[in-house]
């Protein structure tokens, strides 16, 4: 009966000893816990301070980008109707409309009516992007016969391309192409694209334009013999003020919004828009849907999806 008594008690005073080993883990392990609970709690509320912070941050910042658009869309529209008239004043001077001027005079009318156009394209280019920021750019579309509309846009800007020692040449355009378009516009990515052909080319050297069907597109292209652009700049060639100057040619000046404009007009008429570059030159092309009955817009663009990309 003793033995049994003994075995009990130190069956008993096992049981305690292993409990209480169990109580001082399960102690230990509480206060571990409790400390990684903290350190978490604490990095949780610091990283709370920070959200809130950059929330601050991000809300500064875009109250600033919303003043600086604003004060940019208030001046630009205060100057471009001054600078239109400026403009159009030295442009009659310039043409001779005016009157004959003097050989010194003649040479400053020039430099100011070179100074004026670049001043005009730069306040219109501002304007264009704040439309097309805010979804407000609007488009006439209709058929209309394209070859014109190179014409046109190859003449008005053959003065600008002059001043680089620059010649724009139309070559296999095919008088009876016709695409749905808005006319004004294509004019717009047209003097785009020809300004900065004619930046970027070599003085001396033929910018050439040329058309084709690429059924349901049609193609304009618009070459240069520039050095082309160079590769760290070309996934960021149609952004908002992006600017490069290729080695070789000096820095040129610009808004750096001239091919991004480009690029959002002719999405906007339901077409696209890209590049190819080389060490000899530079083509950019768009596509504008050719002029067909019954098709919209979406059922060419779909239609050429199915078609491989030249």
């Amino acid at each position: 009966m003793k033995k049994d008594e003994a075995r009990l008690f130190d069956r008993t005073k096992r049981h305690a000893l292993e409990l209480e080993e169990a109580n001082t883990l399960l102690r230990e392990s509480n206060e571990s816990l409790e400390e990684r609970v903290a350190e978490r709690t604490a990095e949780l509320q610091q990283a709370l301070r920070d959200l809130a912070a950059l929330q601050q941050q991000v809300t500064e910042h875009e109250r600033i980008e919303k003043t600086k658009d604003e004060l940019i869309a208030l001046v630009s529209h205060e100057l471009r109707t001054p600078m239109t008239s400026i403009h159009g004043s030295l442009d009659l001077v310039h043409s001779g409309l005016a009157g004959e001027v003097s050989r010194d005079a003649a040479r400053l009318v020039e430099i100011a009516w070179r100074n004026s156009q670049h001043l005009v394209r730069l306040v219109s280019g501002i304007l264009d992007a704040q439309k097309i920021a805010a979804g407000r750019m609007t488009f006439n579309t209709r058929d209309v016969d394209l070859l014109p509309l190179l014409q046109q846009a190859v003449e008005s800007n053959r003065a600008y391309a002059d001043g680089f020692g620059i010649t724009f040449v139309l070559d296999g355009a095919a008088p009876e192409v016709r695409v749905t378009a808005d006319p004004d516009r294509v004019l717009q990515v047209m003097t785009n694209l020809l300004g900065n052909a004619a930046k970027f080319s070599t003085a001396g050297s033929d910018v050439l334009v040329t058309m084709e069907r690429q059924s349901p597109f049609v193609r304009v292209r618009v070459t240069d013999h520039g050095p082309g652009i160079p590769p760290p700049f070309r996934a960021r060639i149609f952004q908002k003020f992006a600017q490069a100057t290729p080695a070789g040619l000096p820095s040129r000046g610009g808004s750096g919004l001239g091919l991004s404009i480009a690029k959002a007009i002719v999405e906007g008429l339901g077409g696209r828009i890209g590049f190819s570059t080389a060490s000899a030159g530079t083509t950019f092309h768009f596509d504008l849907p050719e002029a067909r009955r019954a098709s919209s817009h979406r059922e060419v663009f779909e239609e050429a999806e199915c078609r491989p990309s030249l």
